[in-house]
């Protein structure tokens, strides 16, 4: 006989919300395969402060391309298309959405426990507020949502999961 134990709390503990806004959401659809030399690079001007990389996810899709989305901050710089190499992307495979807001947050035991990204999500969705990305680590929530949704989206966290007071 086999024993499991699994950490469950009535409600879900974070460590606390939190919120940037005028942040810059960066998609790229590839043939994968169609990346020269196997990667993306972003040159010395794209760390810049204006153009710091915050958090990058990627994906394979049904159809065989690669999505990648990346959350950079300032929402009003230059545009970043120019940084990005190869520069040859075609219009249709090169979105930015700006600004756009990032919420994350993280709590003892996510890595533990079943059912995190699951209780954010219908949080979101309870309360109608649209996802344009999410990424999910062993110990944090990363959510993009649309400009102005930040706040609304954490009042919505808040029904569910427990913050700390400040």
């Amino acid at each position: 006989m086999e024993t499991i134990a699994v950490y469950w709390e009535p409600q879900i503990k974070t460590y606390g919300i939190q919120v940037r806004t005028r942040l810059r959401l960066i998609s790229l659809h590839l043939q994968t395969g169609a990346i020269p030399g196997h990667q993306l690079d972003f040159p010395a001007e794209a760390v810049r402060k204006d153009h710091r990389l915050m958090l990058v996810t990627g994906h394979i899709q049904a159809d065989g391309c690669f999505h990648i989305s990346m959350l950079f901050t300032g929402a009003g710089a230059a545009p970043v298309k120019d940084l990005l190499i190869p520069c040859q992307l075609e219009p249709a495979n090169f979105n930015i959405t700006a600004p756009v807001e990032l919420i994350f947050f993280q709590g003892p035991h996510y890595a533990d426990r079943y059912g995190i990204a699951d209780a954010a999500l219908y949080a979101l969705e309870s309360k109608q507020i649209d996802l344009l990305a999410a990424a999910c680590s062993g110990s944090a929530i990363y959510l993009v949502l649309p400009e102005g949704k930040a706040q609304h989206a954490r009042s919505a966290l808040n029904d569910i999961f427990v913050v700390p007071l400040k």
